[in-house]
């Protein structure tokens, strides 16, 4: 018996000896496990947030309108203003005309579509402005490490295409330098700043100012069509 008592006394000044050590390890394995429910929990939130912003993408019809004509290159202009070429939209009806050979999928059907869904060039500005302020909001997101590098995966194909036609480029760079001269941030400076760290755009070509003043500047000479 009187072993028995003194093992036990044993074990309880071990215990109370190395009590400190002990709390330590229970502190560190509950905060290995703590930190990786966290680091889970955020990744989730993060996977969500990338599926909104997808979803966005493709669900806004402003949006989704503005992407079909940028990615096929044709139908808008910008010389100052943006300005609708429902040319593209007449010639694509006669795909569906009788009187002409079927076609095969034409790029003209898709940019159709979305042309016919500009009522006028008012109306083509603030779609196409909409649309830049959102890839311009992901590129904020990305800065402030709310989504990952990864995550900017799945909208890399339109901001290359955006960044690619000459038009969204002249008008990048016309707001850009109107913005400089009146001494405030661009609307689009997180967009813009990707494209430079991308090299989708030579930040110094950009950076300097062309023709006779900030809102009409041009980085390229628009084609006359």
């Amino acid at each position: 018996m009187e072993q028995i008592i003194q093992l036990i006394k044993d074990i309880l000044d071990l215990l109370n000896k190395y009590s400190g050590a002990i709390t330590l390890v229970f502190a560190v394995v509950g905060g290995y496990f703590a930190l990786k429910q966290w680091r889970t929990q955020v990744m989730h939130k993060r996977a969500e947030m990338v599926n909104d912003l997808m979803n966005r993408v493709r669900g806004d019809k402003d949006i989704a309108a503005i992407m079909d004509i940028i990615d096929w290159d044709e139908g808008i202009r910008y010389d100052g203003k943006f300005h609708a070429d429902h040319s593209v939209a007449k010639k694509a009806l006669l795909i569906g005309d009788r009187s002409h050979p079927p076609r095969p999928r034409s790029r003209h059907r898709v940019a159709k579509k979305a042309l016919l869904t500009v009522d006028n060039d008012d109306a083509l500005f603030k779609k196409i402005d909409k649309t830049l302020s959102f890839f311009s909001y992901i590129c904020y997101l990305c800065k402030r490490k709310a989504i990952s590098k990864k995550d900017m995966i799945p909208f890399e194909y339109g901001l290359e295409r955006i960044a690619v036609n000459e038009h969204i480029r002249n008008y990048l760079y016309s707001i850009y330098h109107w913005a400089k001269y009146l001494g405030v941030k661009c609307s689009f400076e997180y967009l813009i700043d990707y494209y430079f760290k991308k090299k989708y755009l030579d930040e110094k070509k950009f950076k300097k100012l062309n023709g006779d003043g900030p809102y009409t500047c041009f980085l390229e000479i628009p084609d006359a069509h």
